[in-house]
């Protein structure tokens, strides 16, 4: 499966599933500033290097960031390299940040 859900969708699921890798596709400094909790970073121009925190292709993902460009972009990126359970969970607007 793969797309995009609602804020309170994606915040049941994370809550439900421990498999689901978190990722912040934002730069390191956007990161640093705050992030929603559980999340690691893997900007968008090192997506390709996701294999060190998702290393199963079906793990399920959900990728953010500050608008949901970026993270709409890699979850593209993900597919295209065969990862096949991706959601574009969009902005981190609404959530909590740590």
């Amino acid at each position: 499966m793969s797309g995009e859900i609602s804020l309170q969708s994606a915040r049941n699921r994370l809550k439900e599933d421990s498999n689901i890798r978190l990722v912040d596709v934002r730069t390191p400094a956007e990161y640093q500033r705050g992030h929603i909790q559980g999340a690691v970073n893997v900007p968008l121009d090192s997506i390709g290097e996701i294999a060190f925190v998702a290393p199963g292709k079906n793990m399920p993902i959900f990728v953010y960031c500050k608008s949901g460009l970026r993270s709409a972009q890699a979850k593209d990126a993900l597919l295209d390299l065969g990862y096949t359970n991706v959601t574009n969970i969009g902005s981190l607007l609404g959530w909590p940040i740590v």
